[in-house]
């Protein structure tokens, strides 16, 4: 039985920057707040992150603080990001690792994790809970065989009770795409249409829960959060042709987390990563215990965004 949680969210994420119908102040430094934190939350606050910093003008000298609260396996997941995006030297082969670690079920087996400082401009800070340690555990020393993980995953692709909702959206869908979600629901793997995946058999523990279950159900989709126009028109700018929509998504999320790496090299960017309640989060600012890590009680925000906690 798989879970209802989406890691990747449901809606697509929106620019929450905008600077240019804002501030226009390339020199200003900014708050952000990414507060909400639920269980099946419309859209995790990485993705909020992942577009506000690529929507940035490469000449912005401000120094940015940007808070991510989510909820314990995206945090531990936010943490796994950053930290590859920001320490692996090659930018390509950064962006590529984070993408599968993002999006893909298997992996190389020779990616590893990482948890280690920000380089010489951006920093990070994070209080986390016992659960999101007991995550970030996971991901980075848990246990589940290959066979394993693909039983599993193929069991969360496949449940019978779901076979007519795979079949509405299936209808939705041009035929060339309906190719593209079966084979990536068959694969798991975002890869360009007709690209071999033998090497990919390390299952990516941050997508399976601690009892080696698939955290989502079949309807979870790497294209939730993007505007699929965006992602094919990239695409087709590296010669993918619309209808692989998942090889235009990789090329369009390539290029992305490559800017996003070199914009954590070259900005001041201080990351915040929570995992608590937007109230706790709030009353622990009050309480100041969130001053060790250079975030004190009378810090205030220029954009807030709180997902679909309002709802």
């Amino acid at each position: 039985m798989t879970s209802s949680f989406f890691i990747w969210g449901t809606t697509t994420a929106m620019d929450v920057m905008n600077l240019e119908m804002n501030e226009k102040d390339l020199s200003s430094d900014l708050n952000l707040a990414f507060i909400g934190n639920v269980v099946g939350s419309s859209r995790p606050g990485y993705t909020y992150t992942h577009i506000a910093l690529f929507s940035l003008p490469s000449e912005f000298s401000g120094r940015m603080t940007i808070l991510l609260n989510d909820a314990p396996p995206i945090a531990s997941q936010n943490l796994l990001l950053l930290t590859t995006l920001a320490t692996v030297p090659d930018e390509v082969l950064a962006a590529e690792i984070a993408l599968h670690y993002w999006y893909s079920a298997f992996l190389l087996a020779e990616y590893e994790a990482q948890n280690v400082p920000l380089g010489e401009k951006s920093t990070l800070g994070w209080y986390y809970g016992a659960k999101s340690k007991e995550y970030l555990w996971h991901c980075l020393n848990g246990k589940i065989s290959e066979g394993a993980a693909r039983t599993e995953y193929s069991q969360a692709q496949t449940t019978p009770s779901r076979r007519d909702h795979r079949e509405r959206f299936m209808a939705q869908l041009r035929p060339s795409h309906r190719v593209a979600f079966e084979e990536y629901r068959r694969s798991g793997i975002v890869r360009p249409f007709g690209v071999q995946n033998p090497h990919f058999t390390k299952p990516n523990l941050s997508l399976f829960t601690l009892e080696a279950k698939w955290w989502q159900s079949d309807s979870a989709s790497p294209l939730n959060g993007w505007d699929p126009c965006e992602v094919i028109k990239t695409g087709k700018r590296y010669g993918a042709q619309a209808e692989d929509i998942f090889g235009c998504l990789y090329l369009f999320l390539s290029e992305q987390l490559r800017t996003f790496a070199r914009r954590i090299r070259e900005m001041r960017i201080a990351f915040k990563l929570f995992c608590w309640s937007p109230c706790e989060v709030g009353e622990f600012m009050k309480k100041i215990i969130f001053e060790d890590i250079d975030l004190p009680s009378t810090t205030r925000f220029d954009r807030i965004n709180v997902s679909n906690i309002m709802d």
